[in-house]
């Protein structure tokens, strides 16, 4: 599973993940930093994502 979060906590995007690849289409989000969290099995990997158009 993969979830994608705004600066203010608030869930934007979610999808199902089993390789741990996801793939976003930002062309409809707003410029901004943004929080992405997978989980797959027992790992979980977090991040930063940077959109700027």
């Amino acid at each position: 599973m993969a979830c994608v979060f705004n600066t203010m906590g608030q869930l934007v995007e979610t999808g199902q993940t089993r390789t741990g690849n996801f793939n976003l289409l930002l062309s409809g989000w707003e410029t901004g930093f943004y929080f992405v969290e997978v989980i797959t099995g027992h790992n979980r990997m977090a991040g930063k994502l940077v959109v700027h158009h």
